[in-house]
This record gives C-alpha cells, structure tokens and sequence, in this order.
C-alpha cells in the first residue's frame, strides 16, 4: 500500500477499533473463503450434477458517484449480475494488480455471451474525487461504459464495503496513513444478493468466477 498524509483527528478517533473490526471481518472472509473453496462447482458438467450457488447475503440499496460524475449504485445495475473488487487510486502495489486483474476478468468475459457490469468501491473516497477516479480508470485502461468506478461519502462508502460486502477496510495499524482493504473479487447476482468470493491472485478461484458468472448470466437471460 501506499503512503498517504495522516488523516485528520476525526479519523483517527477509530483507528483503533477499526484495526479490531479489520481482524474480525478478515476472520470472516478467511472462514468464507475456505468454505467456497470446499463447495461443489454450480452447474451440470458432463452427467455430474452439483449445487446452485450459495446466497452468502444481500446488499442494502445504494448509491454513489463514479467517476463520470453520474449517480451509479444499486437502481442502475437492477437486473443484471456484476463483479464488484476495492481499490485506491495512491495505491502503488495491490491496487493496480487488482484492477488489471479485473481488466483481464473483463476481456475473458467479453468472449462469451454473457453480459456482465463491473463495479470498483474506493476505500479512500476523501482522496479519490471523480476527477481522481476518471484519470485512474484512463490510466489503467479501465474507463468504459460497463465498468464504473465509484466514490462517495466516506461513512457510506465504509458501510457498504464492512457491513454489505463483508470486506475489510481498516487503516493499516503498522503504518499509518496505508489502507487495508479486501483483495476479492465479489460476484453479485441480479438481486443484489453475494454468491461468491474469488481471491485476485488465485488462478482457480477466478475460473470458478468465469464459470459462476456465466451460470448467473444465463439464469438472468430472457428466456
């Protein structure tokens, strides 16, 4: 992660208890992990039929703005299935690996018929202002139609990434001014409901993203 200024005295009153809740929700994604990593793949292969796809939990409606300063949140992406991951534009290290991991999604997936939304939360939304957000997305080759890059108020933005998506986001308590914050990918169906985590440097894990997804994109079709 990069190094950033120290936030102000009204951030740091939770630095604290933010270390304690990142460990925590970590725990959670840790025992999440594991337990996809475990289960059946969806879908029928070959004669061999396995389980649908776990609902893992159900994210509250939202809406922030992206980087083309339009309103973007739960209303427009209503319908479809998407790909959310985690970033911060100051980022030297994980960030950009996982936006050219998300890049790589993207193209795989443009191959296929499936049709899918790709959403970017920032975790530093103080810093990253749309402006911040468009240069980033130009940047990394990641600035088109389908693939929305948001920010918002931080309060929000920290609820949604905790409480909704179960990801950790807590001020690094090693290094302050450093974020940490989830490395997976999130595939979210077209009823806002979480149906898997794949970590961004697990080759397997996102194969199963690509087949999950495609199982959700076909379901979602109009028949």
């Amino acid at each position: 992660m990069s190094e950033r200024q120290s936030p102000p005295a009204a951030e740091r009153q939770w630095l604290l208890p933010a270390a304690s809740a990142f460990l925590l929700v970590m725990l959670i994604v840790c025992v999440v992990g594991l337990y996809l990593q475990k289960r059946p793949n969806s879908g029928t292969i070959g004669s061999a039929q396995v389980v649908e796809l776990p609902v893992l939990s159900e994210l509250p409606a939202f809406s922030f703005t992206d980087q083309d300063r339009q309103t973007f949140g739960s209303e427009q992406l209503d319908g479809r299935p998407w790909v959310a991951n985690f970033v911060f534009t100051s980022c030297p290290t994980v960030c950009p690996t996982f936006t050219a991991g998300m890049r790589r999604l993207k193209g795989r997936m443009a191959s296929t018929e499936v049709q899918l939304k790709w959403v970017s939360f920032s975790v530093d939304p103080e810093t990253d202002t749309p402006s911040v957000l468009k240069e980033y997305a130009t940047r990394h080759d990641a600035d088109s139609a389908d693939w929305r890059f948001l920010t918002g108020p931080g309060e929000e933005i920290r609820s949604i990434v905790v409480d909704g998506f179960k990801q950790a986001l807590a001020p690094d308590p090693d290094k302050v001014g450093n974020i940490l914050h989830g490395s997976h990918f999130v595939l979210v169906d077209s009823q806002l409901r979480l149906r898997g985590y794949y970590g961004a440097e697990d080759p397997d894990a996102l194969e199963r993203l690509v087949a999950d997804a495609t199982r959700l994109s076909s379901k979602t079709a109009p028949q």
